[in-house]
C-alpha cells in the first residue's frame, strides 16, 4: 500500500505533530508513505518516509500550490491520498475529479464546513467532530501518541532547580499562544479561582506580550510564569499536579493524551475529544472564565485526591491514546475504502 499524506500548513503545533508521527509510524508498519509538506518538516521523518517538499501554505486556491501538489500526487503514482486538515482537505479535493484515486481526509477540528464531496472516507478525532461531519463513512480515531518515558526523580529534581521552582502546587498549561488556546481565559480564571498554587505556562506564540501584560494587569505576576517554547514537556507533565486545559475549540489536543498517559490529572474545558475521556465533573464550557474558576476552585484544592479520582481515566488511555492504536486504526480506513 502506497499512500501520500498531505499537509499544507507551516506552522508547529499538534497538527504537525500528528503528521509527522502518522507517516513515521505508517511505515513501520510496512506502509510506503509519500509526506508532502512544506521543506522545513524534513529532517524530521524517519529515513523511510519518501519527502516531496512542496510549499502549500499560501492559499487553498493558489493555482501554483495547487499545480504542484497535482504533479507530486502524479509522480509518485499512490494507491491512495490522505489530507490532513481544512486546506490541505481543500486543496485535494479541488484536484480529484482529474485524480483516479480514492481519497481520505482527517478533520481536526469544527471550524471548516467543507462538505467533502469527493473523499472516500473522512476521519474525526473526536466524537464531537464526527457529529457534525455530513458524510456516507466517517470514522472516529483519536489523536494517539508514542508514550513518553517516565523522567528519573532525579531529572525532576534538576528541573525543579533550573526553574527555582516554589513550595507547593504546580499546574501547567502548554499551548500555543494563539487566540484558539484560551490562555487569556485561564489567566482570568486564575484570578478568580481560590487555588494555590504557581501556574506555568508553556509555549510560543503572538499572543504572548499581551498575555504577559494581561498576567501584570491582573496582579499575577508572582503565581503565573511564563517558560517559552521548551523541550521537555514530558519533564513538565511529570512536575505538575494537574494540567490545565482552557482552548475555546479544538481537535485533539495532544496534551490531553500525553498527560493521561503520564498520569497527570487533566482539567478542561469541553473541547476536542476532551469529553471522550473526561467524566463531566472535570470540565467546563469554552469561554467562561467563571465557570472554569469555578471547576479550579472544586478540584485544585487537593491535588492528590484529583489524581485518585482520574485514576481509572489513565487506564483507559493507555489502552486507546498510543500512537500504535491511532496507526492501526488509519490503516484500517485506508484498506476498507481500497476494498470499496
Amino acid at each position: 500500500m502506497k499512500v501520500a499524506q498531505v499537509m499544507a500548513g507551516n506552522e508547529e503545533g499538534g497538527l504537525e505533530k500528528h503528521f509527522i508521527e502518522l507517516c513515521n509510524g505508517l511505515v513501520a508498519h510496512g506502509v510506503d508513505v509519500v509526506a508532502i509538506a512544506h521543506s522545513r518538516y524534513a529532517d524530521r521523518f524517519v529515513p523511510e518516509v519518501t519527502i516531496e517538499s512542496v510549499d502549500l501554505a499560501r492559499g487553498r486556491r493558489n493555482p501554483f500550490a495547487l499545480y504542484k501538489l497535482y504533479r507530486a500526487l502524479l509522480r509518485h503514482n499512490v494507491d491512495i491520498v490522505h489530507a490532513q486538515a481544512s486546506k490541505a482537505m481543500a486543496m485535494v479535493d479541488t484536484l480529484l475529479p482529474w485524480l483516479t484515486l480514492p481519497a481520505v481526509a482527517t478533520q481536526h477540528n469544527l471550524k471548516s464546513n467543507n462538505k467533502y464531496q469527493h473523499f472516500a472516507g473522512v476521519i474525526a478525532v473526536s466524537d464531537v467532530a464526527a457529529a457534525a461531519l455530513k458524510h456516507r463513512y466517517v470514522t472516529i480515531v483519536h489523536n494517539g501518541i508514542a508514550p513518553s518515558l517516565q523522567p528519573s526523580q532525579a531529572t525532576l529534581n534538576r528541573l525543579t532547580n533550573e526553574l527555582e521552582l516554589p513550595e507547593g502546587p504546580i499546574f501547567l498549561s502548554v499551548a500555543r499562544l494563539v487566540p484558539a488556546k484560551g490562555l487569556d481565559i485561564l489567566l482570568d480564571a486564575w484570578q478568580q479561582a481560590n487555588v494555590a498554587g504557581t501556574l506555568l505556562v508553556v509555549g510560543d506564540g503572538p499572543e504572548e506580550e499581551s498575555l504577559i501584560a494581561r498576567t501584570n494587569h491582573l496582579n499575577l505576576s508572582q503565581r503565573v510564569r511564563f517558560l517559552g517554547h521548551r523541550d521537555d514537556i514530558s519533564a513538565l507533565i511529570c512536575l505538575a499536579d494537574a494540567l490545565l486545559i482552557s482552548s475555546r475549540y479544538e481537535g485533539g489536543p495532544y496534551t490531553l493524551a500525553e498527560a493521561l498517559l503520564l498520569g497527570c490529572p487533566v482539567l478542561s474545558t469541553r473541547v476536542g475529544m476532551v469529553p471522550d475521556y473526561l467524566p463531566a465533573q472535570f470540565m467546563c464550557e469554552p469561554e467562561a472564565p467563571s465557570a472554569l474558576a469555578h471547576l479550579l476552585t472544586t478540584h485544585l484544592g487537593e491535588p492528590k485526591g484529583l489524581r485518585e479520582k482520574q485514576g481509572g481515566i489513565f487506564v483507559a488511555a493507555r489502552q486507546s491514546l498510543t500512537l500504535e492504536a491511532m496507526v492501526q486504526a488509519n490503516m484500517s480506513v485506508y484498506r476498507r475504502v481500497l476494498d470499496t
